[in-house]
């Protein structure tokens, strides 16, 4: 044992310092790499100069190439510095990897400028302009074509590789630490040329699915997802100790890039304040008071009662940012589940997939820290992208749920249209699905080793499973942070009495929460009788099925394998199938505006036989989905399903795992180019060309053309593209940012002097898809833009 792991501890220092079994690089070869990165960054800095003292124009061309030469620069001096300094140019090297990033993303900087021409510069009254407004007029003129290089892209990614890999060459040997260390260093640290290409080719490839299908916002997949794509180019290959503070940087530039300086300065620091007062040397009860008097002060701010010198779109990203993972990092901290370091900590809360998705996953920092690169490396990257290309597919079901079944209450007129309407508001469900298994990808696509989401919560045989299954992240939460405290508090009442009443409080509590967290989004309370109806209901079946589990347990597992029988196959079945029409029935409740609304629905005439025509072959189709599910549940009770892939060789588990993933991406890209679906038909064309275009469906232009859906506010319940349309802008924005959507929070801003104007006219509710919209009475929609 002792050899084996002193092998260990030779390989991962041989690695690190070494990496290809190569020798320390001379000096004089960091010294030329020093000398040629300043020579390019003069060089470009001297292209971009305008000129007669105006500055620079910030041209995109020179300034990438600039940032790849100042990253050589760092890089070679990096490499010749004593050992005891080195760490200092390795750092700056990180800021610099994060500024290149953020360059060939185009989030850094906005070069659409407005077209005007520096040659005869006057003022209206005929006179010489004075020396700043010619200044201004020339800078604008510089940039007149914004249209980034790809080449200077690729050649500043080039360099900045270039850079990193001079640094990890010259890199000293690590300590020696502990045998389980070093392992799990030599499987996070260890690159592959082969696997590195095959996950950056489907990265790219999900990219230009992402484009191809517009979705989730314009600046999602021009930008935040370009930043991720580049980020984990540059990620994957930097030592293991700078990958953390690399991704916390990649995280802040991109709450810079949405938000502007302004704005992002104080969501950062908000954030940091509250942090903050989580680690004062208190104790921790008046931590926690501290904190409530800090939300106090927030929810002033939130509501409008105290005047915030912040704009109120960042209210939803520092919400979702802080309002639940404050509550579990004081868990983790009280009970000292995991260690608060500086990176981990601060990279927790400022997540890199947040600042587009508001409504995000409860994450826990105890897993959050504990599986960072707990395994090998690439079948984390290989699982990350496999949960990206999950979500893209679901939001592809949404659109076509979406677009082709939707209706609304009033369209219910026969007991087919009645099921309609039951299942397919349930189905929207898949954009919240879709949403969440891409953000939790692309957190595995940076080592963050995270279960699963969701799974398959349409295939629930019985209510607590699917409690288990819908939102595994907010089960996880409430066991964690409400059920486990008051039941071992229980322990001398009744077993079934103390399992019961800690099942009502968990479903009390997550009632209490849904409305705090909609307060936080929304900056309104929402309580309904829908609501009481629907957590009411749900709450007791799930605590009945709770109690009733509990009391069956020994007699489920003697007839464990009776349920693989094809009885025990077909009863599964009917489960699922009843439990699915449970949920559809609560579902229509939830989103209902009222329960006269709701009870509406019931007022049909009977069965007719087009009903039994309309509903004969969707029944048989959803048999045949239940039977998936029942089957899917046997095998996942196989005890030697676990076994056989934990002893598969890595190379071979990696294959299998990105053969199928990167084959399924491809097919998917090639279907949906016009070339390849027109020859399927019209009809199988126009649903393609449909699915392509973020759009509302009939049902919603339809409300909108009846011009009451303002009144709608049903944004964590129903998953309409109308949800947060409700409710106006509000104050006019007074510093450079520009159109805020709401459903996907599109937060996009200008980098130059803003033109204030109203945006077309076209104002008054936030519009995930850009259409014109009426206003409501009395608000006020201002945006930044160039006239």
């Amino acid at each position: 044992m002792t050899r084996v792991t002193a092998s260990l501890s030779r390989v991962v220092s041989s690695f690190w310092r070494h990496d290809l079994n190569s020798q320390h690089p001379p000096s004089w070869l960091g010294a030329i790499v020093a000398v040629a990165g300043a020579a390019i960054t003069a060089l470009a800095v001297k292209a971009d100069w305008v000129g007669d003292s105006y500055g620079l124009a910030f041209l995109p061309t020179p300034t990438m190439l600039a940032c790849g030469g100042f990253a050589l620069f760092v890089g070679g001096i990096t490499s010749i510095l004593p050992v005891s300094r080195r760490k200092i140019g390795a750092w700056f090297l990180i800021g610099v990897a994060a500024v290149t990033v953020a360059l060939a993303s185009d989030t850094a900087l906005n070069f659409q400028q407005s077209q005007q021409t520096p040659a005869n510069i006057v003022a209206p009254n005929g006179r010489a302009a004075p020396r700043e407004s010619r200044k201004l007029l020339v800078l604008k003129a510089a940039q007149e074509k914004p249209s980034p290089d790809l080449t200077s892209k690729f050649v500043m990614l080039m360099f900045l590789s270039g850079a990193v890999g001079l640094v990890r060459w010259s890199a000293p040997a690590r300590k020696q630490t502990d045998a389980n260390l070093q392992a799990r260093l030599l499987a996070a640290d260890k690159p592959s040329m082969s696997r590195f290409v095959c996950l950056e080719i489907q990265l790219g490839l999900l990219v230009l699915l992402s484009h191809q299908f517009n979705l989730i916002s314009p600046l999602f997949h021009h930008q935040i997802l370009l930043l991720i794509c580049f980020g984990f180019l540059v990620h994957y290959f930097l030592p293991f100790e700078y990958r953390l503070p690399f991704f916390l940087l990649l995280s802040l530039s991109a709450i810079v890039s949405v938000f502007g300086l302004l704005d992002a300065a104080w969501l950062i620091g908000i954030g940091l304040v509250l942090i903050g007062l989580c680690h004062l040397p208190v104790p921790f009860r008046f931590r926690v008071v501290l904190l409530v008097i800090a939300g106090f002060a927030l929810a002033q701010f939130r509501v409008g009662r105290w005047h915030a010198p912040w704009h109120d779109a960042i209210w939803p990203v520092l919400a979702s940012m802080f309002m639940f993972r404050l509550i579990v990092y004081l868990y983790s901290l009280q009970h000292r589940k995991a260690p608060a370091d500086f990176w981990p900590s601060l990279s927790y809360f400022f997540l890199l997939p947040n600042v587009v998705f508001p409504l995000f996953p409860v994450v826990d920092y105890t897993t959050f820290h504990r599986n960072y690169y707990d395994e090998d490396r690439h079948l984390i990257h290989q699982r990350g992208l496999k949960w990206i290309f999950w979500g893209v597919m679901h939001f592809l079901l949404y659109r076509a749920v979406y677009y082709y079944m939707v209706i609304g209450p009033e369209d219910v007129n026969s007991v087919a249209d009645l099921v309609r309407y039951l299942v397919s508001n349930f189905l929207l469900i898949l954009r919240l699905s879709g949403q969440f298994h891409l953000v939790i990808g692309v957190l595995l696509l940076f080592g963050f080793d995270l279960p699963r989401i969701m799974n398959r919560y349409w295939h629930a045989a019985s209510f607590t499973d699917f409690w288990r299954r819908a939102n595994i992240y907010w089960r996880d939460f409430m066991q964690r942070v409400v059920f486990y405290p008051i039941y071992f508090r229980l322990r001398h009442w009744p077993a079934t009495a103390s399992l019961l009443f800690a099942t009502v409080v968990v479903f009390l509590v997550t009632w209490a929460l849904h409305g705090y967290q909609w307060f936080w989004l929304r900056g309104s309370f929402s309580i309904s009788a829908p609501d009481v109806l629907f957590w009411s209901v749900f709450g007791a079946l799930v605590a009945a099925n709770t109690v009733y589990d509990a009391k069956n347990a020994g007699r489920k597992k003697s007839t464990a394998l009776r349920q693989r029988s094809f009885v025990g196959i077909a009863l599964h079945t009917l489960r699922i199938i009843g439990v699915f029409s449970v949920i559809c029935l609560l579902w229509s409740i939830w989103i209902s505006t009222s329960l006269s609304e709701w009870m509406s629905l019931w007022a049909i005439p009977g069965p007719t036989w087009k009903d039994v025509t309309v509903l004969a072959p969707a029944f048989v189709g959803g048999v045949v989905l239940a039977l998936w599910g029942a089957l899917a549940a046997r095998n996942e009770e196989l005890p030697h399903g676990a076994a056989s892939r934990a002893t598969s060789s890595p190379e071979k588990s990696f294959l299998a795992a990105a053969l199928p993933t990167a084959a399924a991406i491809l097919a998917v890209l090639i279907i949906s180019q016009p070339a390849v679906y027109g020859r399927f038909g019209q009809s199988f064309a126009a649903i393609a060309e449909e699915l392509s275009k973020e759009k509302l469906s009939r049902q919603d232009l339809a409300t909108l053309e009846r011009g009451y859906y303002e009144n709608l506010t049903r944004v964590d319940r129903f998953n309409s593209a109308m949800s947060f349309k409700g409710e106006p802008i509000g104050v006019p924005i007074t510093s450079t940012r520009a159109t805020f959507s709401a459903s996907c929070f599109d937060h996009r801003w200008d980098p130059r002097t803003p033109h204030f104007t109203p945006i077309g006219g076209e104002c008054g509710t936030r519009n995930t898809t850009n259409y014109r919209l009426p206003e409501p009475a009395g608000s006020h929609c201002w945006a930044a833009r160039p006239k």
